[in-house]
């Protein structure tokens, strides 16, 4: 177990990974059993080493810079990565993101263009 110790040190020195991006890493080798497997992992996760939590307020933040919306949010974390759906929806709760903003932002992006010159006033 030491060298798959070392092994997920050297994969979080680099970046955050979820708990079950890691766990697919490890099964990949093949090292260990699925229950050493989990007891490495929630190791890891109590010594704080890894948080999902924390990878997911990593993720929210460089996908909104990225003018992700809600959705696409929920379904990279959610979907791609394997994190809770609670979690994802309380932290998307309590970062407080105004997604009218947010598209505006993703308007101008893409087309270099102001979005309130194209809404009809009524």
């Amino acid at each position: 177990m030491p060298s798959e110790r070392d092994y997920l040190f050297f994969l979080l020195s680099k970046q955050d990974y979820s708990k079950a991006q890691l766990q697919q890493k490890l099964l990949k080798r093949a090292k260990l059993t699925d229950v050493e497997i989990v007891q490495l992992l929630d190791e890891f996760a109590q010594k704080g080493w890894q948080s999902d939590q924390r990878f997911a307020e990593q993720l929210i933040r460089a996908s909104l810079l990225k003018g992700y919306g809600e959705k696409r949010i929920i379904q990279k974390l959610v979907y791609e990565k394997q994190v809770d759906a609670s979690l994802v929806e309380r932290l998307l709760c309590t970062q407080e993101i105004d997604w009218t903003t947010q598209a505006k932002m993703c308007y101008q992006k893409k087309y270099h263009d102001d979005v309130s010159t194209h809404i009809d006033h009524a």
